[in-house]
């Protein structure tokens, strides 16, 4: 059984939200992974400081 499967449909707007975002995304493309790819890669060279180091953010995170 998939966990999706015990999981309830609660409406939460934020999901709602973040999956019709991302649906419009991919229809920006034309559905095109390729094209979705080269889109992100060039939003991360235009806004670098907007990027998140996971290996640093781990780190402050990690209580001592």
């Amino acid at each position: 059984i998939l966990m999706t499967d015990k999981r309830k449909n609660y409406p939460d707007p934020l999901i709602d939200e973040v999956r019709e975002r991302r649906r419009q995304l991919w229809a920006d493309y034309g559905n095109d992974l390729d094209r979705v790819y080269a889109a992100i890669q060039r939003l991360q060279a235009q806004h670098p400081e907007m990027m998140v180091d996971p290996r640093k953010s781990r780190k402050a995170n990690t209580k001592k």
